[in-house]
Order: structure tokens, then C-alpha cells, then sequence
């Protein structure tokens, strides 16, 4: 039973009754004909558990339900063939037809403005433009369409709309002609054909003459339409030898052949450089210090100067023992001072290193007054010897 947009029913379930809510409605329009089926409806909703316990009568208490629908098969039949209209474009339902035409008196070449509505029970997306079939002293342009539905008991209003701008191109009393549109009752079961009733056109004449002939507007001149050949001196050549022809393309062809083994000598290179743990090592041993030292730099703040000074020559025997690859544990002053000597190394420089080496020591175990200035004056010595240990290499 139906009572104020809600179902009551009967359930055999412990002689309680329940009401019922619609939660979703969809309509089905179908476009073949068959068995289909319609897959079932799967709903998960929140609700209040049942309990004798009365402290849950202060504290709500839900349980999630998950309900499924049984399937659904719909049977669509066939249009009948028998009867069926020479102009009917698909639509089924219960319709009617107006047209209205904005003005019944104009002058030649002038355009106006015929509308056709249909409107009624049923689906009219797919529905084609009735039937309108123009004399030769009018001109109709093509349709435009709007088209707009919506549910109402259940049921599906559409409405749809054609409108033509027809250009008289003589004048006189012109009836225009007869607007049909076809359609499938199917409560009847059986076609309909509506006929709107012709209107008339009073078409006066204009300035101009009349012309029985299409509107202008329907040419479209080009940008140019003849295109005047410009004389030529002397034989007719190409400028230039096509690609194949010139020589510089015989030397694109050969590059190939040197860029291969080069990029194959390359690649092998940097496997085996990438192989050598300690020729990494020796190669990237003076970005890391720089890199390091600059974060020594930003807490030239926290720490004192004994810290400080440590951690710069600590710096320091990290990087002579990676550019000799070897560990800096044990690396003494006479090891390192003998190694760069093998190297080549201005003796001025290991000098100026070895002096600074132990003024760090000196630092970390004789303090003196803690001062930010002797630690960046550290620094700068620091990085100073590090460019020039680079250079040198």
C-alpha cells in the first residue's frame, strides 16, 4: 500500500511490520530486441543493533548490513514491420506535434523561422527531424535541435525541437509544406503519423530583384582562385643536387662507423673505471672534502675550536687517503709527505700542508683561547690546500 510516498507491506518474519523506502529509480530504454538481464542491486548500509543490555540505551551500537537484490530479466519484443512508416526514425511513446512559424509576412531573401515541437510520454534522444520537404522558390537551411526530458510519475517526458530557417527567393503566397512525424504506440500497438497543419508564407518583394537562384552566402570565394605562372629565364634546372647527390652526404654515412667504436671504447672505459673501487675513490676524493668542509663551514658555530680543528684534519686524511687509495689509518706526516713527493708535488706545498697538520694537533691537544677566528682561519687554510693539492695532481 502507497501512503504518502512510502510502501507499507506485510513481511512474514515474526508477524512485524516494516516499511519500505524507494532509494534509487532508473529508467530502462532499450534499443534492440532480446532477453536481456539486469544484474542485481548491491546495497551496504549502516544500522542500529538490537541489544537487552540497557547501558546500551546511552550508547548507539551499529552493525553494517550488506543487501543484494535477485536479478532481473526484461523481454524486449520487436517492432512490428507491418505498417511501418517510409519516415519513422525509432520512437515509441504517446506524442504530439505543434510547428510555429515567428512571422507570416516577409520580403524575398529575408529569412524566417519554422519550429516543430513533439512532446509527450517516451524517448525522443535518437527521434530524427520530421519530414519537411522544401518547393524550389524556398530555401531551408539545416535544422537546429534542442531536446530536454525529465520523470514524472514514474514515466519519462521528452520533448524535442526542430527549427529551420527557410529564405524565400521570389515572392508570392507560398503554403509551406506539410510537417509529418511517425511514431510507435504501444499501447495501441500500432504506428501513428502526426500531421501539423501548413502554414503561408506572404513573401513581398524587395529592393533588389528577385533572384530564383541559392543565396549568395552559399559561395564562398577563395583567397585566389587563379594563380598566374611567373616567366622563367633560361632552361628549367634545379637549384640544388637532391641529398643523395651531394657529396657532404657520402660523409654522414661514414660517421656512423667512427661514432661506434668511439662510444664503444667510452662505454668500456667507464666499466672499467667503475670497477676500480679505489680509482672512484681517487677521482671523487676532492668534491667530497669540499663538500664536507662546507659542512664544517655552517657549524663553525657549535663547535669549539679543539673540535673544530679535529674534524678539518680528519678531513684532511680522508682525502690524501683516498687520492693514494689506501686507508687513512696509520697514514703518518713522512708517509704522506713521501707519497706526494712520488707525485711530483711542489715541495713548498708539502711543506705548507705538513705545517698545518700540525697546528691542527696542535689545537686539539695544547688549547688555547677558544675564537671563531682561528677556526675560520682554518677553514680558508683548509680549502686553500685542498685547491692547490687538485691542481697538482
Amino acid at each position: 500500500m502507497i501512503k504518502d510516498g512510502q510502501c507499507e507491506m506485510w513481511l512474514d518474519f515474526g508477524g512485524r511490520r516494516y516499511l519500505s523506502y524507494p532509494l534509487a529509480q532508473k529508467l530502462v530504454v532499450p534499443q534492440s530486441a532480446g532477453t536481456f538481464e539486469i544484474a542485481p542491486w548491491v546495497l551496504q548500509i549502516d544500522a542500529q543493533a538490537a541489544t537487552r543490555d540497557p547501558f546500551d540505551l546511552f550508547f548507539s551500537r551499529s552493525l553494517r548490513v550488506v543487501r543484494k537484490s535477485d536479478p532481473l530479466s526484461l523481454v524486449v519484443k520487436a517492432l512490428p514491420a507491418t505498417g511501418r512508416p517510409v519516415n519513422f526514425s525509432g520512437a515509441v511513446g504517446d506524442y504530439r506535434l505543434t510547428i510555429r512559424l515567428d512571422r507570416e509576412e516577409v520580403r524575398v531573401n529575408d529569412a524566417v523561422a519554422l519550429r516543430a515541437t513533439v512532446e509527450g510520454r517516451g524517448f525522443l534522444e535518437l527521434a530524427s527531424a520530421p519530414s519537411f520537404e522544401t518547393p524550389s522558390s524556398l530555401k531551408a537551411l539545416e535544422p537546429k535541435t534542442e531536446s530536454s526530458r525529465k520523470l514524472q510519475g514514474g514515466e519519462m517526458v521528452s520533448r524535442k525541437s526542430w527549427e529551420w530557417i527557410v529564405v524565400p527567393l521570389v515572392a508570392g503566397e507560398f503554403p509551406l509544406p506539410e510537417v509529418r512525424f511517425s511514431y510507435f504506440d504501444p499501447a495501441a500497438g500500432a504506428y501513428r503519423e502526426l500531421r501539423a497543419e501548413p502554414k503561408t508564407l506572404l513573401v513581398q518583394r524587395g529592393d533588389g530583384p528577385s533572384d530564383p537562384s541559392p543565396p549568395r552566402a552559399d559561395l564562398r570565394p577563395q583567397q585566389r582562385d587563379i594563380a598566374f605562372i611567373k616567366a622563367l629565364d633560361g632552361p628549367l634546372r634545379e637549384r640544388r643536387p637532391p641529398l643523395h647527390e651531394r657529396p657532404g652526404f657520402l660523409v654522414l654515412l661514414a660517421l656512423p662507423l667512427g661514432w661506434v667504436p668511439a662510444a664503444a671504447y667510452l662505454a668500456r672505459r667507464r666499466s672499467l673505471q667503475r670497477a676500480d673501487l679505489g680509482e672512484l675513490r681517487s677521482r671523487g676524493a676532492g668534491r667530497r672534502v669540499r663538500r664536507n668542509l662546507g659542512r664544517l663551514r655552517r657549524r663553525i658555530h657549535e663547535l669549539d675550536t679543539a673540535a673544530f680543528h679535529a674534524e678539518v684534519a680528519r678531513e684532511l686524511d680522508a682525502y690524501l687517503a683516498d687520492r693514494f687509495k689506501r686507508s687513512a689509518a696509520g697514514l703518518t706526516y713522512d708517509d704522506a709527505d713521501l707519497l706526494l713527493a712520488e707525485r711530483k708535488v711542489d715541495e713548498a706545498l708539502r711543506k705548507r700542508l705538513h705545517r698545518f697538520r700540525e697546528s691542527c694537533d696542535f689545537a686539539r691537544f695544547v688549547p688555547g683561547a677558544d675564537s671563531e677566528e682561528r677556526r675560520l682561519e682554518a677553514f680558508e687554510q683548509a680549502s686553500a690546500l685542498v685547491q692547490e693539492l687538485d691542481r697538482a695532481w
